[in-house]
């Protein structure tokens, strides 16, 4: 019992880090989406001002960067849904893990409670007719003393 609450202790303190860190990864990533909005805006000024061909160029460029972004937003994305699968995991293998230690230990309760109950019942069966016997001695002993 005391394995499977260290190895409880020990995965919710990873995920308590990992909150962190998935806090600062948004965060970093929310930061790179501003600049990049930033520079989308001020290439968007400039662009109004140029010739069309070279308008037309920026725009080609531009759209090449958002389709390597695209690929490895896609990749991460894969990534993160392979680490909360991983952690899904662990975490069905550790409720099932604190299943069959709490099933463990109730079956031994029972079956101890069933020994108990089983020694009383004997005990009380046993008692009876022992009663009953020592009755009937003290019965018999008066009869004969009468």
């Amino acid at each position: 019992m005391e394995e499977v609450n260290g190895r409880l202790t020990n995965a919710e303190g990873r995920l308590r880090a990992d909150t962190l860190k998935q806090r600062a990864q948004h965060l970093k990533e929310e930061r790179v989406v501003l600049m990049k909005k930033k520079d989308d805006l001020e290439l968007q000024t400039n662009d109004l001002n140029l010739p069309l061909p070279e308008a037309r160029e920026r725009l080609q460029n531009r759209i090449k960067q958002d389709n390597v972004e695209l690929k490895m937003m896609e990749k991460e994305e894969l990534e993160i849904r392979k680490i909360v699968d991983t952690y899904k995991q662990n975490i069905k293998e550790i409720d099932q893990d604190l299943k069959e230690k709490n099933t463990t230990g109730e079956e031994q309760k029972y079956e101890i409670l069933y020994q108990k109950e089983k020694e009383i019942n004997d005990f009380s069966e046993k008692f009876v007719q022992e009663r009953e016997e020592y009755e009937k001695e003290i019965k018999d002993d008066q009869y004969m003393i009468a």
